[in-house]
């Protein structure tokens, strides 16, 4: 992860993507004199974007085709004129550049940090229908620190109309956000120069689409209500002021896939594609924690009460019933006992008259 962006001079092209790869930060490289000396050749490595020049002027490359690239394809160019060289070698890997710990103030005025990263790559590759051109005007026209320069500007301005928007209480939950609709993961395609490139509607969103595309409730989410609350909730939303479940646990969309959209739409025109924005962490006031924390700890000794009182009632359910159903058995067995009691008593009596009309017979008999 690099914390700036950096040029350096380069004294072999064949180690280009090996110091690319190693220099955190590192986005062009400038070839020095002794990496052609007085040849008629000259080499570029892949992974690459290459920019030639001619006694100084910018030189385009001519494809089979006939159309005129910016960007030289990699390989061995022969035969070329001496004064033919390669000025830059901008690298097409995805760079993750670390933004600056920023303070901003929430809609109820509380300072909050956030520590964000963003990986973006430049744009200029004319196998994927990009527009070439951006390559040089991005390296001509811009420092490796006024790139990093406009990077932050852009994060810090998509942040702040995030935050802006936001309550101290619902700040831990900007990573994702409730939003009734799931168009922003659909895509579509907006036109910068001569080239198309694919963004969310949130980066083709303007303001005079639909009603304030960046406020609170249209551009960040609207927060969803319910008719019955959670019992637990009821008890406890009265006196306790805590962030509600669903402002800080998202169900749908990513807030930070908003932030990207509304970058790609500033950064698109520039070369600079936003592949990813993440948000590391987000800090409030030592104060403001504690009183977060402590009403935490309140909300969860109130559940943990109520969820006592429930298993307590509960309890006393289950030995109501089993106290029934055992009281049900054993009537059953003692009246099923009695029955059988009388069953045996009758069949004593028959037994007990049978033998008598035995011995009365046996007697007149005898």
């Amino acid at each position: 992860m690099a914390s700036s962006l950096v040029s350096d001079r380069c004294y072999n092209v064949a180690n280009a993507n090996t110091l690319f790869s190693t220099i955190d930060g590192l986005i062009i490289l400038r070839p020095s004199k002794t990496c052609w000396g007085a040849t008629m050749s000259f080499t570029i490595p892949s992974g690459c974007y290459a920019l030639v020049s001619s006694k100084g002027a910018s030189l385009d490359f001519q494809d089979d085709e006939g159309n005129q690239i910016a960007v030289w394809p990699p390989g061995l160019h022969f035969p070329y004129l001496p004064w033919v060289k390669v000025d830059y070698l901008i690298t097409k890997q995805s760079i993750v550049l670390n933004i600056p710990i920023t303070t901003f103030r929430t809609k109820d005025d509380v300072a909050v940090e956030i520590d964000t990263t963003i990986t973006f790559r430049f744009m200029g590759d004319p196998d994927l229908g990009e527009d070439t051109y951006l390559i040089r005007k991005l390296v001509h026209q811009s420092k490796p620190s006024g790139i990093q320069k406009l990077l932050e500007d852009s994060v810090e301005e998509a942040l702040q109309v995030l935050i802006r928007a936001k309550k101290h209480t619902e700040v831990y939950g900007i990573r994702k956000f409730t939003n009734e609709s799931n168009s922003s993961s659909e895509i579509t395609k907006e036109s910068v120069g001569e080239t198309q490139f694919v963004t969310s509607p949130a980066a083709s969103m303007t303001p005079s689409e639909h009603d304030s595309p960046w406020s609170e409730a249209t551009y960040w989410g609207r927060e969803s209500t319910t008719d019955v609350e959670d019992s637990m909730e009821q008890e406890t939303s009265d006196t306790i002021d805590i962030p509600k479940q669903d402002s800080l646990i998202s169900s749908t969309n990513d807030a930070t896939e908003m932030i990207r959209g509304r970058l790609n739409q500033q950064l698109l025109s520039q070369g600079i594609e936003i592949q990813s924005f993440v948000i590391k962490n987000v800090t409030l006031p030592n104060e403001i924690q504690s009183v977060i924390k402590q009403k935490s700890m309140t909300l969860n000794i109130a559940n943990e009460e109520t969820l006592h009182r429930v298993s307590d009632t509960q309890d006393a359910f289950l030995d109501e019933d089993i106290q029934t159903i055992m009281k049900a058995f054993q009537d059953e067995r003692n009246e099923k006992h009695h029955i059988d009691l009388e069953k045996i008593n009758d069949e004593q009596m028959k037994l007990n008259d049978t033998m008598a009309q035995a011995s009365k017979t046996e007697a007149m008999i005898r």
